[in-house]
């Protein structure tokens, strides 16, 4: 299964660290579990529908939000898929840039060189333009090519910093900090909502594997374990050392640089595919005028992380923690539960068995979460803010 892999080094630091390893750990696998719930329910919706509507190929999120939920689920559905693809693109353009100006940093080091550094904005303006432009310009076959290979490195580097880290970690850091009230203030739940995000390809491997409901559970379970247990390694590598893990900085810059390259293209091609469809459905332009101006559908998903990321460079980590609450929380948490009840009542004992039992309880459950995560993130919103004012006034 493609995965979107989440960048690197400073993650565990920034998010994890004030809670500590176990407490960002038993978080990180409560939010595994919980995704891959909805990824079961998106699969379940995915063979129900498609065998009602006689649609073999599969049917997407955004579909999926119109046939069971009517026209609101559909808006709900895209402005949320919207939202999500741009926050995402404008972190990892932010980082991408970030990232390659930490390689000329190293190359400078290595080189006893000392010459004015490029700002982050132009940076992450060229990491954007050279992954989108080439996506643009090269085959589908080749960009995956590219990408599988990009993957292969990800690892690579993956456990090189992994092994240069294993002399310097020191498992009582890993058991001395733990702030579990830590885990509901700031960005750490949001951002590991991210790091967990596959489902935008569940429809199309539900109806590859043709609906086997034990290689689908294999393959969704499984898949997503492995980077799991990655996350769980490099979280365990950077905290147990102190960070002296994350100053491997060729390695370290490689892996970060690699894993949100390959998590770009993924989300350059979803929000491509998104402005297709609305140029030819919405807009009612033909299929061969499309394709012959497919830049302009680059252009429309490519133009807004740029801009974002020229106005704030440091945009990263808020743009993270606005796709995690209000993109991921909605589009993959809690709209597959209200779709899942919808179709349940729609088909009853005519469609498939469920994946996910507990009837409506769990999915009132799974449709809980985001809604807390949300409402917490706006309290706190709201509290940060009333403390700013009252500095403000005693000031004065």
């Amino acid at each position: 299964m493609k995965r979107n892999p989440l960048s690197a080094p400073s993650l565990p630091l920034t998010f994890a660290a004030p809670a500590g390893y176990v407490p960002s750990s038993f978080a990180l696998v409560g939010v595994w579990a919980y995704m891959s719930t909805t990824g079961l329910l998106i699969s379940e919706l995915s063979i129900n529908v498609a065998c009602s509507i006689g649609r073999p190929s599969g049917v997407s999120l955004l579909s999926l939000g119109e046939l069971t939920l009517g026209k609101a689920g559909s808006v709900v559905a895209a402005l949320s898929y919207t939202l999500l693809h741009y926050a995402i693109l404008t972190a990892y353009t932010s980082q991408g840039g970030a990232m390659l100006i930490e390689l000329l940093r190293w190359a400078e080091s290595a080189l006893h060189t000392s010459n004015v550094l490029p700002p982050q904005a132009l940076m992450g303006t060229l990491f954007a333009v050279a992954i989108g432009g080439g996506m643009y310009a090269l085959s589908k076959g080749t960009v995956e090519r590219i990408n599988n290979a990009m993957v292969a490195a990800v690892i690579a580097s993956f456990g090189l910093v992994v092994a240069g880290a294993g002399g310097h970690v020191d498992a009582s850091r890993l058991l001395s900090d733990m702030h579990w009230g830590s885990l509901v203030h700031g960005s750490i739940l949001p951002v590991l909502f991210v790091s967990c995000v596959y489902h935008n390809v569940v429809s199309t491997v539900t109806m590859r594997l043709e609906g086997d409901r034990k290689k689908i559970r294999r393959v969704i379970l499984g898949g997503s374990a492995l980077p799991l247990a990655m996350f769980l390694i490099y979280n365990g590598a950077i905290l147990g050392s102190g960070g002296l893990a994350a100053q491997d900085g060729l390695a370290v810059a490689c892996f970060s640089l690699l894993a949100v390259a390959t998590s770009f293209v993924g989300f350059v091609e979803g929000l491509t595919e998104l402005w297709t469809d609305v140029r030819i459905t919405a807009l009612g332009q033909s299929q061969a005028h499309v394709a012959k101006t497919k830049y302009q559908s680059f252009i429309a998903t490519l133009v807004p992380p740029v801009a974002f990321t020229a106005l704030s460079p440091d945009i990263f980590l808020p743009a993270l923690d606005a796709a995690g609450t209000y993109g991921i929380a909605v589009l993959f948490g809690g709209l597959p539960a209200a779709m899942a009840w919808r179709n349940r009542q729609k088909e009853g004992k005519k469609g498939f068995k469920p994946f996910l039992g507990g009837g409506n309880g769990v999915l009132a459950l799974v449709a809980l979460i985001p809604a807390l995560l949300i409402g917490n993130r706006i309290l706190e919103g709201v509290h940060n803010k009333n403390h700013k004012q009252a500095v403000h006034i005693a000031d004065l």
